[in-house]
């Protein structure tokens, strides 16, 4: 079944969704599926009319996105899980997909560096250390030192 012919199937269906009087309507239907036992359907048709004839205002177009995401999640993840969702709306919006890998890549560069930061200031402060040991206590302490670190 097309979107088109879902949101026929829905009736007064707004399309796009993309004020909070329409975005109510839409989140409505999802409600009301999910409580039925379905949804998917309903959830993927709102995606595709926001993606088909979306806002033009790039803010109104996320604001849509977020919110039909949102009742999706709140309403059909326990039944249907998170990872359905996502391939739905993946599918629809595969430019998120891969915004959303190369943030994650992003933020795991950022965690390595972090980690390389935070031994540089461990090591520098361990040598610190040690340079403020007697010669006795030096000597007794910089194998083992230099093997942790």
């Amino acid at each position: 079944m097309s979107a088109a012919e879902i949101v026929t199937a829905l009736g007064d269906a707004p399309l796009p969704p993309t004020d909070d009087y329409s975005l109510a309507l839409w989140q409505g239907r999802i409600a009301s599926a999910a409580a039925n036992g379905g949804g998917l359907d309903v959830f993927r048709a709102a995606l595709e009319a926001i993606k088909q004839s979306g806002p033009p205002d790039r803010s109104l177009l996320e604001h849509a996105k977020r919110e039909i995401w949102g009742t999706a999640e709140r309403h059909l993840a326990d039944t249907h899980g998170l990872d359905l969702l996502e391939a739905i709306y993946f599918g629809t919006f595969p430019e998120e997909d891969a915004k959303q890998k190369n943030t994650s890549a992003s933020n795991d560069e950022l965690d390595l560096a972090a980690v390389k930061i935070d031994d540089r200031n461990a090591t520098d402060a361990e040598i610190k250390r040690l340079a403020k040991l007697t010669p006795i206590e030096y000597e007794r302490e910089r194998k083992p030192t230099a093997e942790r670190l």
